[in-house]
């Protein structure tokens, strides 16, 4: 398989380096070529940036073709919104996508991608990492596989859930002497159960440990599945004037607008971090329909602008 892999990191963060040099870099975009990938290898591009402060939000974008001797051609891509955080301990556990809300919501049928980082800020170096992750009960370990992993790791799992993953020989260094080699990472990607009901909370802790000492415990992940999250919006959403559906959208959504201020209406929809994705558009005759083909997969806001009324809504793509 042959193609092309585009990275494109938030302007706020400022590049480091890749574990693959790049055959093109064009701003804050980075392209690899991908050439005779073999059925069932994976082309991982580790790439290093340096955060803004902490609570900014920021937005990588990643961007794939690919094709093959025998006509397949795919494009694909990926958006991934986070809020920069700053914790004591550089171990920690994430998931993408990070879901709506408190509760973090995202639809049952989705993909919940799992990311665990270490790092050694020991004072040696760790020749063996461990990490011990219990899946959560609504999760189906059917469906479970290995995304990605900084280095070579042996993956076992028992009837309980528990999965192990094992980075023998790792001989990671600590930070003080080589603080970019000090990280390391194992990701996963797994589904909830089918016969989940509606809602269910997923919540996943993992356990680090470095040669022979106590285990460094991460952040708990919280997701909540549910097919039922409507018009989840701003601070005012007790007394909004808006509706908005369907939320999640796949195809478009409807803005519908309750109240009584009868002036037109300016509508704009923004990414995760402020920026404006589409032209204005005008809301005049208190609804308006959102086309899906404005947006790619993500989370979008949708501001309403009027003479006596502003307001933000999210819409999931």
């Amino acid at each position: 398989m042959n193609g092309s892999l585009t990275f494109t990191h938030d302007p706020s963060q400022t590049f480091v380096s890749s574990s693959i040099t790049p055959d093109l870099i064009s701003g804050n975009s980075y392209t690899f070529n991908i050439t005779n990938l073999l059925p069932g290898a994976q082309f991982s591009p580790i790439i290093t940036v340096t955060q803004p402060a902490a609570g900014t939000p920021i937005l990588c974008t990643t961007t794939a073709t690919v094709s093959d001797a025998y006509g397949f051609l795919g494009n694909y891509s990926h958006n991934f919104p986070q809020v920069v955080t700053c914790s004591y301990d550089p171990n920690d556990k994430n998931v993408d996508p990070a879901g709506v809300g408190a509760p973090h919501f995202v639809e049952m049928d989705s993909w919940l991608n799992y990311q665990i980082r270490f790092q050694n800020t020991g004072t040696d170096t760790a020749f063996t990492v461990v990490i011990v992750d219990t899946l959560d009960a609504a999760l189906d370990r059917n469906t479970f596989s290995i995304t990605g992993h900084s280095h070579p790791v042996y993956v076992s799992y028992t009837p309980s859930g528990e999965v192990t993953f094992r980075f023998n020989n790792i001989l990671l260094p600590d930070s003080n002497v080589n603080e970019p080699g000090s990280h390391g990472f194992v990701s996963y990607r797994i589904k909830g159960l089918t016969t989940n009901p509606d809602p269910t909370e997923v919540n996943n802790t993992a356990y680090i440990y470095f040669d022979l000492n106590s285990p460094i415990v991460t952040n708990t992940t919280l997701t909540t599945l549910s097919d039922n999250f409507l018009g989840l919006t701003d601070a005012d959403h007790e007394n909004s004037s808006f509706t908005l559906y369907p939320n999640p959208s796949s195809k478009g959504a409807l803005l519908k607008y309750l109240g009584d201020e009868t002036n037109n209406m300016q509508v704009e929809i923004l990414d995760p971090t402020g920026r404006i994705v589409s032209e204005k558009m005008l809301m005049t005759s208190g609804s308006l329909q959102i086309p899906g083909n404005l947006l790619a997969p993500g989370f979008y806001l949708i501001r309403i602008t009027g003479d006596t009324t502003s307001h933000v809504r999210m819409v999931v793509k």
